[in-house]
């Protein structure tokens, strides 16, 4: 079993969206779960909620013991993150979803799922998937059903359904989804280009920056090569094909 955490950032009035999705062996969860809980509460924090959103200096250190931990122990547990970044200044919902924006924002979380999660594991496990709860007129069950179907049209029958559960989940309950959320922040931080702006968090410049050195890179954003999992970057291309398409 894999279980799949997945969060959003800068969904609304920014350059780049960027979805995340932490994943790891449903066994390690629960060991998991209690390691963060211990991290946070060695700070004092143990009744904050750890969200990009609300890094500050207070949050800080915390924040940046659950990406060390996740970087030296979970990785090496079998944990991945990746990350698919939109350009949402060339999103045409009008003309792709019939203008529904929700839509088109589960089609995305479609695509990260089957193509990073989905189709790699697919033959060897079956996949529940916890979305950071949000107000929304489609259900989960759709996106399931979604899913299932691709993998079903991808990989067989035989490996038909893979996706067990998809549902939206309180980030307040699970310090997991707080992580994958704080991952997704870092990327889209640096993606958008935030630290350029004179209002610029110096915590979560500082921030974004630990998670770029740690792997060894400049910034967060860029394409990651073949075969990182530790924090894989997508950037998805929504330029049609044809004459004049580069």
């Amino acid at each position: 079993m894999r279980h799949v955490f997945v969060d959003e950032s800068c969904q609304n009035d920014h350059h780049y969206m960027v979805l995340g999705a932490l994943c790891m062996p449903g066994e390690l969860v629960r060991d998991a779960e209690a390691e963060l809980e211990a991290i946070i509460a060695a700070e004092r924090l143990a009744e904050s909620e750890m969200k990009w959103t609300t890094v500050n200096r207070r949050k800080l250190p915390a924040c940046q013991g659950m990406i060390e931990h996740y970087f030296r122990s979970l990785v090496i547990r079998g944990a991945t993150f990746h990350a698919l970044v939109v350009d949402s200044w060339a999103l045409d919902h009008r003309r792709y979803n019939g203008g529904d924006g929700e839509l088109g924002f589960n089609k995305f979380i479609y695509t990260l799922l089957l193509h990073k999660i989905g189709k790699p594991n697919g033959r060897d496990h079956k996949i529940v998937v916890d979305l950071d709860a949000r107000t929304a007129a489609r259900v989960p069950e759709e996106l399931q059903d979604c899913l299932n179907n691709g993998l079903k049209r991808d990989l067989g029958a035989a490996h038909y359904p893979v996706f067990k559960r998809v549902a939206f989940r309180d980030s307040k309950s699970t310090r997991l989804l707080q992580l994958s959320d704080i991952l997704t922040g870092c990327v889209a931080w640096h993606k958008n280009d935030h630290d350029a702006r004179p209002e610029a968090s110096v915590w979560k410049a500082g921030l974004a920056n630990h998670v770029a050195s740690g792997l060894n890179l400049r910034r967060l954003g860029a394409c990651s090569a073949r075969g990182e999992v530790r924090l894989n970057v997508w950037n998805l291309n929504l330029r049609p094909r044809g004459r004049g398409a580069r």
